[in-house]
């Protein structure tokens, strides 16, 4: 009789499990992790890729694993997510997914309500739009912005008077918006009403004087109602904010020609051919414009879902600002969100990271090296800090702010002597009480008792009521 081969030993925890010792009894095992292992990665993809299958369950709850929703028994490590890898058709699905978990999650919030109403609009499902914003107009009957996008949409589908009257329930002081005035005007104008249309869009320019396409809306209803002259006048007022509008340099030829001004309607027309074709030369092939659009409409769609959850002090917004993120890669909002999301969690090395690339995309916003310089600070990388906003006023930026907040630095090193030329300059660019107290603290800190009894006298002229340059010491 033949010994039998003395078996390797079993850890306790899978002696319960007979394992199969031959290669046909072990082949339907194969077969099926290999099919199990297929199914996880087409399922991953089907949900987003960006995310973990595990997103479900407890860590869909709570945005991330905790020693409470992992398995008691077996703590097994997660794998690092794979990069999302842009696919509009699986971006769509994700964030149609997320907005219904949205509404169950925060059902009286009428945020969420509007921004799955924006959402369905977009992706032309007007009926499902109209219910959201509905939805969110009975939770915030006096929030304008919904009643807007209503009415715009009601307006796509050519119910004139039922987007009329949603603009004329908003209370008179809320009325504040430009937008309001160019859509209750255009209602007016498709109903036939041009006198109301004319007092909602004049009343209109004169509040926005700025804005040119209410000039445009204006210029067109006046050329509806052949009034020649107030139409060309402000058709003259929007070219003047907006030469490359091509609407209005069409109603402008328009305008001329009717009154028979022919070399002057031709040289309108000629402008109307330049700005089409600086468009078409700019404008990229449909496709690379629809990705492009749809990247941003997503992107922004999904910072709003974590702005959402930062509102309401969920643990998930780092989720959503990660995928923001991941569609967008560049975008300077995501980027500040996700740094300001990382300074507030105690990461400051990312928070760090995050403003390092917001100052490389955006190198003349001044407040980007402001915040990485307080980010510098709090590391304590106290030269990196000085060399932010040293570079900040090398070019010149924020009009004297970058000044101001450099003689704030160099007092918060003890170094007055050195902030005291900048605090000079932020006081003649700026004016403000900050800047002439940080002029007076400088002087007075370093032992210039001249230039500190000059500072304070300018400031207590400039602004005699500030208590701060009635409290400092007799000079």
């Amino acid at each position: 009789m033949k010994k039998s081969k003395r078996a390797t030993p079993v850890p306790q925890s899978r002696r319960q499990a007979k394992v199969p010792t031959s290669y046909l009894q072990r082949a339907p095992l194969v077969a099926i992790g290999l099919f199990l292992a297929i199914l996880l990665a087409l399922s991953t993809r089907f949900l987003g890729g960006y995310f973990r299958t595990s997103d479900v369950d407890s860590i869909t709850k709570t945005g991330k694993a905790s020693p409470d929703n992992l398995d008691p028994v077996v703590q097994v490590e997660k794998e690092p997510a794979p990069p999302f890898v842009w696919d509009e058709a699986i971006a769509k699905e994700k964030i149609e997914g997320t907005l219904k978990e949205l509404v169950q999650s925060y059902p009286d919030d009428f945020a969420t309500y509007h921004l799955q109403g924006i959402v369905e609009a977009r992706m032309s499902r007007s009926q499902a739009a109209e219910k959201s914003y509905r939805a969110g107009i009975q939770r915030a009957p006096q929030y304008v912005p919904l009643r807007e996008d209503l009415a715009e949409l009601l307006m796509q589908v050519g119910r004139d008077e039922e987007a009329k009257k949603g603009l004329e329930e908003v209370p008179q002081g809320l009325q504040t918006s430009a937008r309001y005035a160019q859509l209750l005007g255009e209602a007016h104008v498709r109903l036939g009403e041009l006198d109301r249309a004319r007092e909602v869009l004049s009343e209109g320019v004169r509040r926005f004087p700025s804005v040119s396409t209410l000039w445009i809306h204006l210029g067109e209803l006046e050329l509806q109602r052949e009034e020649w002259d107030s139409a060309e006048s402000s058709l003259k007022k929007s070219i003047e904010l907006d030469r490359n509008s091509e609407r209005a340099w069409l109603a402008m030829s328009q305008v001329l020609a009717m009154q028979k001004r022919n070399d002057e309607a031709s040289a309108a027309r000629q402008e109307l051919m330049r700005c089409r074709k600086q468009m078409l030369e700019q404008r990229k092939t449909f496709e690379e414009s629809h990705d492009g659009s749809m990247r941003s409409f997503l992107g922004s769609s999904f910072r709003s879902v974590a702005v959402i959850h930062q509102k309401h002090q969920s643990n998930r917004v780092k989720e959503f600002l990660d995928l923001a993120s991941a569609i967008q890669p560049d975008d300077p909002q995501t980027l500040g969100m996700l740094a300001s999301y990382h300074r507030r969690s105690g990461n400051l090395r990312m928070a760090v990271e995050v403003s390092e690339k917001l100052v490389k995309l955006q190198p003349d916003v001044w407040t980007g090296y402001a915040n990485l310089s307080s980010l510098y600070m709090e590391v304590g990388q106290v030269d990196q800090a000085e060399k932010k906003l040293v570079e900040a006023v090398s070019k010149n930026l924020g009009n004297g702010q970058s000044h101001l907040r450099l003689a704030q630095f160099f007092l918060a090193t003890e170094r007055p002597h050195e902030a005291l030329n900048y605090a000079k300059e932020a006081v003649e660019r700026l004016k403000s009480a900050d800047a002439y107290f940080v002029w007076c603290s400088s002087a007075e800190r370093s032992g210039d008792l001249k230039s500190a009894r000059e500072a304070r006298e300018q400031a207590k002229r400039s602004y005699p009521q500030d208590p701060r340059f009635h409290e400092m010491g007799r000079l």
